[in-house]
C-alpha cells in the first residue's frame, strides 16, 4: 500500500525524468486524492510539483491539494510554499484562497527563505498576475538583504 511519501516520490521521479506515463500518473492521482488528508505539507507540494512539471492538470487533485495545503499552511517550510505557488503558476491556475494562505504564512517566515524560494514565489505570483502587495514587499526586502546570494538563475526567474 503506497504511503503519501511513496506516492509523492514516485510522481517526483517520473516528473524529474520527464516521463509521461498516463496510466501511472492517473493511478497516482486517484490514490493521492483518496489519501490526501494524510499527506504532509512536503508531500502535498511534491505531488503538485510533479504533476505541474509534466503539465498535467487534474482539477480534482489540485483542488484537494489546495484544500489540504491551506489547512496545513503553517506547517509548510519555505520550499513547500514556493513549490505550491510554482505548481499552480506553471499550470496557469489561480487558486485565490491558496495564494492568500501562502502569502500570509510566507510573510511570517520570510526571513528564513533562500533566494530560490523568494524568486520562485515572486515569479509564481507574477505569472498568475496575483498582486499581493504585502508579500511582494516582504520578498523585495529579503531580496535586498540577500542579493549577493542570488545565483544568475534566481535573477533570471
Amino acid at each position: 500500500d503506497f504511503t503519501d511519501q511513496s506516492l509523492a516520490l514516485t510522481a517526483w521521479s517520473w516528473a524529474t525524468l520527464l516521463i509521461q506515463d498516463e496510466p501511472l500518473m492517473s493511478a497516482l492521482s486517484s490514490e493521492s486524492i483518496r489519501k490526501i488528508a494524510h499527506f504532509s505539507p512536503q508531500h502535498l507540494s511534491t505531488i503538485a510539483w510533479a504533476f505541474a512539471k509534466l503539465l498535467i492538470w487534474n482539477p480534482t487533485l489540485f483542488t484537494s491539494i489546495a484544500s489540504q495545503a491551506i489547512d496545513k499552511i503553517t506547517q509548510c517550510d519555505p520550499q513547500s510554499h514556493a513549490n505550491l505557488a510554482w505548481s499552480f503558476a506553471t499550470l496557469c491556475r489561480v487558486n485565490e484562497p491558496l495564494l492568500k494562505a501562502i502569502s500570509a504564512s510566507a510573510i511570517s517566515q520570510i526571513s528564513e527563505w533562500m533566494p530560490q524560494e523568494l524568486s520562485n514565489t515572486a515569479w509564481s505570483f507574477a505569472r498568475l498576475k496575483f498582486q499581493d502587495g504585502p508579500l511582494l514587499t516582504a520578498i523585495a526586502a529579503q531580496a535586498l538583504l540577500k542579493i549577493t546570494e542570488f545565483a544568475s538563475l534566481n535573477i533570471a526567474n
